[in-house]
């Protein structure tokens, strides 16, 4: 779970990025008068390698500009997006820190040192940037967004340390302050999941369905809770969609699997089954699994030898033998039946109480 939500993270990384260039270049629109109509000839050079793409001689443009008017908080400030473009964000939360103690009025100063802030994962400094942009313009709804991605990010540090309960109360915050995020929706879905509160879990990833409709993943996860909560119908058509967008997933072949045996549809159950063995062979589960619904289907010779299978990749299955004996029985191999569910009595013990009448008969008959 947590490896989703990490994947998450970098996507909004990139998005604070494109976030920050678009408020600095509409910044310096309504700023112009103020900043690019400068006189000094080094700002406007600064400028100009600015809008074309080099930083790094912008950089040095502006620290000549700083060096002969040290007091202008629009160099600082020119400077530090400078160095945000090459991923420099503590040299430019300095600059921008500069900047915003020469000029500490200036809204966009603080929402370019937020936006540096969290890519940098300082999100307590971003947190306080943006109370202080509100406190200036309460009507700077952007605050907002970006308030809400600070939340957000504090909250995978929660989640990092398994604090789920604390990471959805984050999480439940930003989604008050954006609520078109799909990536706050799906992660308070999987924050509630762990916390074993699905009905919520499956509103969050319902919701993140609801604004992004074509990643898989999220019927995935709201499929997964609908089978652990019985509703096997409804798990059956997430994942069904989930193997639309993703066709390769063995895992979501498997659980499609599972909840088909629980309804008897042993053929689907079946064909679900090989699939995902035929994506993911090593699995013992798997083979497992499909024996047990062949033995239900009374094919009892392929349970076997899925048993088999399953045993090769992990002796230790208990189920396995007791599958074999069972299927054993009906194929009339007593003796081999009673020795394999023995070997499951012995491997798990939370078996004996449904194998003893069984092997009592099997006993009996001198086996």
């Amino acid at each position: 779970m947590k490896g989703k939500i990490f994947y998450i993270i970098i996507v909004l990384l990139l998005a604070a990025i494109v976030a920050v260039t678009f408020y600095l270049f509409s910044f310096l629109s309504e700023k112009k008068t103020a900043a690019i109509n400068r006189s000094n000839a080094e700002f406007r050079a600064g400028m100009e390698q600015l809008n074309s793409g080099n930083p790094d001689k912008a950089v040095k443009y502006f620290s000549g500009y700083i060096r002969d008017y040290p007091a202008d908080g629009y160099g600082y400030f020119c400077r530090g997006y400078a160095h945000e473009q090459k991923n420099r964000y503590r040299l430019a939360i300095e600059d921008y820190t500069k900047a915003i103690e020469l000029l500490p009025d200036s809204i966009t100063f603080y929402y370019n040192r937020a936006g540096a802030s969290l890519v940098a994962g300082d999100f307590e400094a971003a947190l306080k940037d943006i109370e202080r942009l509100k406190t200036l313009k309460p009507e700077y709804g952007n605050a907002n967004e970006i308030q809400a991605e600070a939340l957000y990010k504090s909250a995978y540090n929660k989640v990092e340390s398994s604090d789920f309960a604390a990471a959805e109360e984050l999480l439940t915050k930003a989604a008050e302050l954006n609520g078109k995020s799909v990536q706050i929706f799906y992660a308070r879905g999987v924050c509630r999941e762990n916390l074993k509160r699905y009905k919520e879990a499956i509103e969050d990833y319902s919701k993140a369905i609801e604004l992004k409709p074509s990643n898989g993943e999220f019927y995935k996860s709201r499929g997964f809770l609908y089978y652990l909560q019985k509703n096997y119908r409804q798990a059956i058509a997430d994942f069904d969609w989930a193997l639309e967008i993703d066709p390769n997933s063995a895992a979501t072949y498997f659980n499609r699997g599972l909840c088909h045996s629980f309804i008897k549809n042993y053929s689907k159950a079946i064909n679900d089954f090989t699939k995902a063995i035929e994506l993911k062979p090593d699995k013992a589960d798997y083979y497992l699994n499909r024996g047990m619904v062949e033995l239900d289907a009374g094919q009892y010779n392929a349970a076997l030898n899925d048993m088999n299978n399953a045993l090769r990749l992990n002796s230790g299955i208990g189920m396995a033998y007791a599958v074999k004996g069972y299927a054993q029985v009906k194929l009339e191999i007593y003796k081999e039946a009673a020795e394999n569910f023995r070997k499951a009595v012995q491997l798990d013990g939370s078996l004996k109480g449904r194998l003893s009448p069984i092997m009592e008969e099997l006993t009996k008959a001198g086996y």
